[in-house]
């Protein structure tokens, strides 16, 4: 209902006005009359109406100065000027004021209703927008939490579309430098601990943590590890003087939950996205040791400080976890031979080399578990006594893992991929996030995210995309919605993301393919 407030210095116009609007004009509530502009000040700032209908010659602040007024505190009330006055100078100072109509005295009946009809229009329509648009930003804020780590998994185990990345960006209030690295933190229960902490409230409590000391995305937690896509600000200060004062901080809930016990892996800095899943894997070697003193570890300090011999044992160990990802098990084979090879040629003791690749299986047994496998930790059961037997052993610890992965992909992989291609379709128009569906499917959204991918070739969102697209080309062909309304319906919130997207996926925008489709109707 939109209120309505009279001001005018005669009182029979204003008894004629409201009798006018409330015989005429349904929906609508006259909630007062003002004699002079100063009560209509005192008015609107008590009754806060949607219109007034505003004299201009009056005694004291005239109408004009009385809008100015009001306008300064209630930007969103409107205004129709009802004068006897009918001058260019007056016009021109209400058109200034942003005054939406101009009524000269006396106005027939049917001028006044129609005039305040179409302002009536106005507002509601107004209304009906900053609804939606309020409605949109309290779901986004309900989704960006989702939408981080969402995007955190797509990043380190999958590829984002462009555009999504992008708008995802935008709507997290990103800026970035174009220049990433990946922080790994790992937490596990201390010894002796019987009733560990609430991990829900520590995850809030992180990201909060997070947001004041640095700038990012924080992944989910799986495998007790939580990866973090860090942006690195140049004009803050050195990379490394801003991971460290960020991992100490990050270091400091362990205070607040003695019950765990957290440690921190440092990637290197990458230009791209595409890259960050490398900076991903040397945080995941910078955290072989969890026991370190200082309880966080810069991959390029385990570089830097080595031989030469060790830099290439990294780099090989760094190549085993990109092949883990890609679920090639013979190369990975083959790379950990070559290992054991390179210490045997070296001369190191065979006990050396036993305890660099039990922390190799170690790091293996983290990146499998946060891709959604769970398995038995990878010991050795024996000490090794030479070269050959830490072959064998090793291979077959390979083996092993690899059957048992097969085994679990294999029970119901193709089922699982089909009830999320299934779900993805069936819910495509709502917000749907990795998250939301690893839940209905009781997997990790690592897991299921290569899964997909794996399974038809296309990424999740990709596919999510291609859905709502086709959707949007079913509903502008029918011709009922207008193209906010066919965005919102598909499952955007945001009408100018949903045109950059169907320009990028169809080659022409919303409007264009419209045009096309009205132009072939008529031809």
């Amino acid at each position: 209902m939109t209120r309505i407030l009279i001001v005018d210095d005669e009182e029979i116009e204003r008894i004629a006005l409201q009798k006018i609007i409330e015989t005429e004009i349904t929906e609508v509530e006259v909630i007062g009359q003002a004699e002079n502009g100063r009560q209509a000040i005192e008015m609107a700032e008590q009754y806060q109406p949607d219109l007034i209908l505003m004299d201009i010659k009056m005694p004291g602040i005239d109408g004009l100065g009385a809008i100015e007024a009001i306008q300064k505190k209630h930007d969103q009330i409107t205004f129709i000027i009802v004068s006897s006055y009918d001058t260019f100078d007056y016009a021109r100072q209400a058109l200034r004021l942003g005054v939406k109509d101009y009524l000269v005295k006396p106005s027939p009946k049917d001028d006044i209703v129609s005039t305040i009809h179409k302002v009536i229009h106005e507002i509601e329509q107004k209304k009906r927008e900053e609804k939606d648009w309020n409605k949109v930003q309290e779901q986004i804020q309900f989704l960006m939490p989702i939408l981080e780590t969402d995007l955190v998994t797509q990043l380190l185990f999958d590829h984002v579309h462009e555009v999504h990345l992008q708008e995802s960006m935008d709507i997290l209030g990103i800026q970035t430098t174009d220049l990433f690295y990946t922080m790994v933190l790992f937490y596990s229960p201390k010894k002796g601990i019987v009733e560990g902490p609430n991990m829900d409230e520590f995850y809030l409590t992180l990201k909060r943590k997070f947001s004041q000391h640095g700038k990012g995305w924080i992944g989910a937690m799986s495998g007790s590890q939580i990866p973090i896509i860090c942006f690195w600000d140049k004009t803050q200060g050195s990379y490394r003087l801003q991971a460290s004062l960020l991992a100490r901080a990050l270091l400091q809930l362990a205070q607040h939950y003695p019950a765990i016990q957290l440690f921190v892996g440092i990637g290197g800095v990458y230009k791209s996205f595409d890259e960050l899943k490398h900076s991903y894997h040397e945080a995941l070697l910078a955290s072989v040791e969890l026991e370190l003193p200082a309880k966080f570890c810069f991959y390029e300090d385990l570089v830097n400080k080595s031989e030469q011999s060790a830099q290439i044992l990294l780099r090989i160990e760094k190549q085993i976890l990109e092949e883990i990802r890609t679920g090639n098990w013979e190369e990975v084979t083959q790379q950990v031979l070559f290992l054991i090879q390179y210490f045997q040629k070296e001369q190191k003791s065979v006990l050396e080399a036993q305890q660099r690749i039990h922390e190799l299986f170690l790091v293996i047994f983290r990146i499998l578990e946060e891709m959604g496998f769970h398995l038995e930790k990878p010991y050795f059961s024996t000490q090794i006594s030479h070269y050959q037997q830490l072959r064998t052993e090793a291979t077959c610890k390979i083996e092993n893992i690899s059957k048992s992965i097969l085994a679990l992909k294999h029970y119901s992989e193709t089922d699982v991929a089909q009830k999320i291609k299934q779900y993805i379709v069936q819910n495509s128009a709502t917000d749907i996030s990795l998250e939301m569906i690893a839940e209905k499917v009781n997997l990790s959204p690592y897991y299921i995210s290569k899964l997909f991918k794996d399974e038809f070739d296309i990424s999740y969102i990709d596919f999510l995309t291609q859905c709502r697209i086709q959707k949007a080309k079913d509903l502008i062909w029918q011709g009922k919605l207008s193209l906010k309304e066919v965005a919102y319906e598909v499952g955007y919130r945001d009408p100018n993301y949903f045109s950059r997207v169907f320009k990028k996926t169809c080659g022409v925008s919303p409007t264009q393919y419209k045009n096309k489709l009205l132009n072939r109707n008529e031809g």
